[in-house]
Order: C-alpha cells, then sequence, then structure tokens
C-alpha cells in the first residue's frame, strides 16, 4: 500500500525545502492539505486581482475600457451618494447645497481619470455626504444653526422703497433688482411690484401688488417652502 505525502510534510535538505515550496501550487494533495489549501487560496485571490486589475487598471495610465469601467463605478457610487444626502442636495442649491455638489464632483472625478485610488476617494466622498446630511438634521431643530449655515432671506424693495442696508448686506445693487424684474416680469420698472426679496440661494423673488402674503404668490421662486 502505498501513501501520499503532501511535499510540505516531507522533510530533507534545504534545497529540497526550497524545490518543495516552488512545487506547492501543484501540490497533489491541495484538497487535504490545509497549507495547500491556503496557497490555492492565495492563487484565487490573485487571479481575481488580476480581473480587477486588467478592467479598472491602477495610476493614471489608463485604457479606454479602464477609463470606461471606472466611469460606471463612480455613476452608481454617486447615486448612491445622493439618495443618501437627500433631495435637498441638488434641489434648492443654497451655498450650504453647492459645497457639496461641488466637492462631489471634484473628488468623484479623481478616480475616473485615476488621479486618486479608488476605495479611500469613496470613503471621502461618503464622508462629505454624512457631513451634509448631519448638519441638514441639525438644521431642521435649531433655527439658529440654520441662519448660520444657509443664511437668511433679505427684503431689499417694498412699496417703491430701496433697502439700502439690506442691499448693503447682500452686495447687489438697484441694477440686480430691476434685472430681476426684466427677467421675471418682463417689465422695466418696479410699479407692479410690492416687495423684492432676495432669498438664501441666490435667487430673487418678486411679489406683484395685490398678491396676498398668505398665499405665497412670487415670481422667481418655487412654490414650496425652502428648509434646511
Amino acid at each position: 500500500m502505498s501513501i501520499d505525502v503532501c511535499p510540505l510534510r516531507m522533510h530533507g535538505s534545504s534545497a529540497q525545502a526550497a524545490q518543495r515550496l516552488q512545487d506547492v501550487l501543484h501540490c497533489p494533495l491541495s484538497t487535504g492539505c490545509m497549507r495547500c489549501n491556503r496557497h490555492a487560496w492565495i492563487k484565487g485571490r490573485r487571479h481575481n486581482m488580476d480581473v480587477l486589475m486588467t478592467l479598472f487598471g491602477e495610476g493614471k495610465d489608463l485604457t479606454a475600457l479602464q477609463t470606461a469601467m471606472r466611469a460606471v463605478v463612480v455613476f452608481f457610487a454617486t447615486l448612491a451618494f445622493i439618495r443618501i444626502s437627500g433631495r435637498r442636495s441638488f434641489g434648492q442649491r443654497s451655498p450650504f447645497d453647492y459645497v457639496v455638489a461641488i466637492l462631489l464632483g471634484a473628488t468623484l472625478s479623481r478616480i475616473i481619470v485615476g488621479a486618486s485610488p479608488v476605495v479611500p476617494t469613496l470613503a471621502a466622498s461618503l464622508v462629505i455626504v454624512l457631513i451634509h446630511r448631519a448638519l441638514a438634521w441639525c438644521c431642521v431643530r435649531s433655527p439658529r444653526l440654520e441662519s448660520l449655515v444657509v443664511g437668511v432671506e433679505r427684503e431689499v424693495y417694498r412699496d417703491g422703497q430701496f433697502n439700502s442696508r439690506q442691499m448693503s448686506a447682500a452686495l447687489i445693487t438697484r441694477t440686480d433688482v430691476f434685472e430681476a424684474a426684466r427677467h421675471e416680469l418682463h417689465t422695466l420698472d418696479l410699479h407692479d411690484v410690492h416687495a423684492a426679496i432676495l432669498e438664501r440661494n441666490g435667487q430673487m423673488s418678486l411679489i406683484r401688488k395685490g398678491a396676498n402674503g398668505k398665499d405665497g404668490k412670487t415670481e422667481g421662486m418655487p412654490a414650496s417652502a425652502k428648509r434646511c
């Protein structure tokens, strides 16, 4: 009766030991030897890494296929981040929300061109999104923090009178108000305007004369209430 012995369990000279290490991946008893199983697992992982390297590449020297595959990953990662951040990130467009949009675009684009490693860059993007969501959650519960982070709206015009103090604080001029009237109301003057309010997202809301303030009839502004 012959008994098969795993090469890793044989004893001999150092030359024989070196030969056994070279032949370990070809051990016929790989299914019964723990050491051989481990080396087979390592070999499988190396094969998987080779496949990933072929598809996604490394560094800036990328093929068209690798760049396209990275773009697919970034697309779905960005979609997931937007879902985590919430609809307000790309809806209301306040300065608070613009920060997230700009940072995400600048950070994730580095993955596509190979300027940054994939996993650390995705982790950094996730941190940005989580910070945005945490601040938005805090703003809902703290009006003072909301005013600090998002800002406040400013009434720059009412009943024929410009508010110079509010205009100076917002760094806008009368020309900006008239421009908003031409764009939103298609008029050259403010005779039909009851009030002009600079919203937190930088958009000018024009309220016509005779409009009931309770029904929120404004021009140049979404009907939905602005919340942080």
